[in-house]
């Protein structure tokens, strides 16, 4: 490979007087040449030409474009990877969703009801609130099912960008430690149903003191899981999503600051008095 460099003229013509004759006007100067390099930081295959030598440019003109396949990979895997972060810094500043903690607070007063169903007696309408009580938790499984399998659809898009180096593997564990996180959450709905048809077939038989401390058991656990929805992101997790997002969209800047070196521009008007390459070089 060879350096790329084409020398480009300006020409300027500077006044120095005129003539006393008043039938002719003679203006005596000096021709002044300034030669500028325009030259690039990128290495690669010229693939198109726009000006020749001896051809005049205007400033900002394009006269030579070098392959820029690369370059526009990495800034299109770049402009993913800060919108998904921007996404995460999104979601972490608007804390959960109101229809999460709407959920939670409905399991959290379907828990309280069960308990105070057992805890009092086993009526016929106890039984039916607590057959209502089944049919909260199942709805909270496919909310959690749901949930999971969106972060699951979004991990697996991150892998393949992982694969191709456009995503880094804190990026990755990142999104991994959400679906992890969706998993519990999962499992844990999964749990509530599965101990509300066990609540349910206790009333349908008579309570014990095992099935009173099972429901108090339940009660405390969506209790829990509430209070940890409210609570949402921490300052210090915000700002770390904030750097990490700045970072991103650094190394994307930096990438399409390589993408536009792959175009060779005129720095100022002027002709081309000389280059070094000729279509399909390679240069460096």
């Amino acid at each position: 490979m060879k350096k790329l460099f084409i020398s480009i003229m300006l020409v300027a013509f500077i006044v120095a007087g005129c003539s006393s004759n008043s039938d002719k006007l003679i203006l005596k100067g000096d021709i002044q040449n300034n030669i500028i390099s325009a030259t690039t930081t990128v290495s690669g295959k010229i693939v198109k030409m726009n000006k020749a030598q001896g051809e005049p440019v205007k400033a900002g003109d394009i006269i030579a474009v070098i392959d820029n396949t690369n370059q526009k990979y990495t800034v299109d895997s770049l402009k993913a990877v800060v919108e998904m972060k921007k996404a995460k810094l999104d979601e972490l500043q608007a804390g959960n969703r109101p229809e999460q903690i709407a959920q939670a607070q409905a399991q959290v007063r379907a828990a309280k009801a069960n308990l105070e169903l057992i805890s009092s007696g086993n009526r016929t309408e106890q039984i039916e609130q607590a057959k209502n009580g089944v049919a909260v938790s199942s709805e909270a499984v496919n909310t959690a099912q749901a949930s999971y399998d969106y972060l699951n659809t979004q991990y697996n898009k991150a892998l393949k960008l992982n694969e191709v180096g456009s995503l880094s593997k804190s990026d990755l564990d990142d999104i991994k430690y959400k679906l992890d996180t969706a998993a519990n959450q999962l499992s844990s709905a999964k749990y509530q149903l599965q101990s509300a048809n066990e609540q349910l077939t206790l009333l349908q038989k008579g309570s014990t003191s095992e099935s009173i401390s099972a429901a108090k058991a339940n009660y405390d656990a969506a209790n829990a899981q509430l209070k940890l929805l409210k609570s949402g992101a921490t300052k210090q997790t915000i700002t770390i999503a904030q750097a990490d997002l700045d970072q991103s969209i650094a190394q994307l800047n930096q990438a399409q600051n390589n993408l536009d070196n792959c175009n060779i521009t005129a720095l100022s008007d002027g002709i081309i008095i000389s280059k070094n390459f000729e279509l399909g070089d390679v240069v460096e």
